[in-house]
């Protein structure tokens, strides 16, 4: 096993991390099922060929796994659609910390505006990763697929070989939509950590805005008190000065 195996082996066991880390998530699964797809490729085709399951059962599963990966690529695309929302959002609370820095708004304790900006970055990086592994998912070519000069084989040797090569497209195919699948489930996660983030960002911003509003007030009446005990003062001294004279 080497050194990336063990890291994945030790990420998929770590709940908390499986869910902060969906393209990681996604790496070390799709690692998985592209050393099944090697191990599938050196098999011969004794092992492809289910003497008991019938041509038609074979033709329904192979029929059943093309319309997985046009579903899975309908996924993708609306993930992309997603994306383009959130980017959306995104842009109005860019627009939030811009006006949150004129007001220069800071939490107590000595903690500053950097949880709004781990926030805004955490969500910047979810969007990102979310379309970059659904743009992988549409991208991903590998499809184990039955052309014109397959049948015309098939045609000339019987339903053998034509078992046998459905039963070929079906394994693979099976592999390489769950790589897409995988690509897709992270993709979905990825923008709903951003969302997540963003929303927490406006969320805290706003704490944070009706905080600093509500200390400005209590300053200028403070202010206002003080320069009412100073015109006081000034309006008092010039009495006790008379009386003294």
């Amino acid at each position: 096993m080497t050194l990336t195996d063990k890291v994945c082996s030790l990420f998929l066991s770590q709940k908390v991390a499986y869910l902060i880390m969906p393209s990681f998530r996604a790496f070390c699964l799709n690692r998985n099922v592209k050393k099944g797809i090697d191990k599938l490729a050196k098999e011969k085709d004794e092992y492809f060929y289910l003497e008991k399951v019938k041509l038609d059962r074979l033709e329904k599963l192979y029929s059943k796994e093309q319309e997985r990966r046009k579903t899975i690529e309908d996924k993708a695309k609306v993930n992309v659609t997603g994306i383009t929302l959130a980017l959306t959002l995104l842009s109005s609370s860019i627009t939030f910390l811009n006006g949150t820095k004129t007001s220069n708004i800071k939490l107590e304790h000595g903690v500053t505006e950097d949880i709004l900006l781990l926030l805004f970055l955490s969500t910047f990086i979810y969007l990102f990763l979310g379309a970059l592994d659904a743009i992988k998912a549409l991208q991903l070519g590998l499809v184990y697929d039955i052309y014109l000069s397959d049948e015309i084989k098939m045609a000339s040797k019987g339903s053998y070989l034509r078992c046998l090569e459905l039963s070929k497209s079906i394994h693979f195919n099976y592999k390489y939509n769950t790589i897409k699948e995988n690509f897709v489930t992270s993709s979905y996660d990825n923008i709903k950590n951003a969302i997540i983030a963003l929303l927490l960002l406006v969320l805290l911003g706003s704490i944070m805005y009706v905080i600093n509003g509500n200390n400005e007030k209590i300053q200028d009446k403070y202010k206002m008190l003080i320069a009412n005990n100073s015109l006081i003062s000034i309006n008092i001294s010039p009495c006790i000065y008379r009386n003294i004279n």
